[in-house]
């Protein structure tokens, strides 16, 4: 469960990085906080190194905030308490956005705080990230509370996270895997890539499409078993894309389960 509330937050962070506008709003904080130079950034570094360490600093402290955020939001789901959820979004986006603020600090001007000057600074960090992820994910929650409601609006399903490998004009309906060497190839309806990883992992990210593995090296999405062909103690799956799938003998009581005879 965990690690598909950390694949949705790792696809929640590229679904917002592939938004141009994003891009836009993050260069625009990033040219502002050079030309402006505070925290004496204008003393100590010229322009183009400036804008490039605000726009590392901006995009860091950014996407800390959204993942430990996307990953909370999901993991502290009701029932849990909203005062839980929020509070633990502040508390663990300020302490990580403060650490990342300090590392790239430390890289760039090296011992840049005193030990008088530490704590002050860095509470202050601490505190303006935490109150950030609080309104965030505060104005997150009364936007979808307040959202007009479709009733008669299909909802969109949540696309499988291995489609996320697949190159975009391939991202269809899982229809099967299978093994090829020390690959695995993934089918679709809009066509079949191979991909460098093991079988069962790629099984794990096929949710939540439903589907059996029928064989050692392969598994097929119920939906696209069309016929089943019995050869004594195995089985042949034919499906609406693909060549067909064999079923070996140990996998049989599940095809059975799943009512296809």
């Amino acid at each position: 469960m965990s690690d598909q509330i950390s694949s949705l937050a790792l696809r929640e962070w590229r679904r917002q990085f592939s938004q141009p506008r994003l891009f836009a709003a993050l260069l625009g904080v990033a040219a502002v906080l050079a030309l402006a130079g505070p925290f004496q950034t204008n003393e100590t570094l010229r322009f183009a190194p400036r804008f490039v360490y605000w726009l590392v600093l901006v995009v860091a402290c950014y996407s800390t905030g959204l993942l430990i955020g996307a990953y909370l939001t999901r993991r502290l789901a009701p029932p849990h308490p909203t005062w839980v959820r929020m509070t633990t979004i502040m508390l663990c986006s300020g302490t990580s956005v403060t650490a990342v603020v300090w590392l790239i600090n430390s890289l760039t001007f090296g011992n840049w705080l005193s030990l008088t000057q530490a704590p002050i600074v860095l509470l202050n960090v601490f505190a303006i990230s935490a109150i950030i992820s609080a309104v965030i994910e505060y104005a997150s929650g009364a936007t979808a509370a307040s959202a007009p409601q479709a009733p008669i609006a299909p909802v969109a399903p949540i696309a499988p996270a291995l489609l996320d490998r697949m190159a975009f004009d391939k991202r269809g309906a899982l229809v099967s895997l299978s093994v090829q060497d020390h690959y695995v190839e993934v089918t679709t309806t809009k066509g079949s890539e191979l991909i460098l990883m093991r079988l069962s992992d790629a099984i794990k990210e096929t949710a939540p499409t439903n589907g059996l593995q029928t064989h050692r090296s392969y598994w097929v999405a119920t939906d696209a078993i069309t016929s089943v062909v019995r050869h004594k103690e195995r089985a042949s799956l034919t499906l609406t894309h693909g060549a067909d799938i064999p079923v070996s003998r140990s996998y049989l009581p599940a095809l059975r389960a799943a009512g296809i005879k």
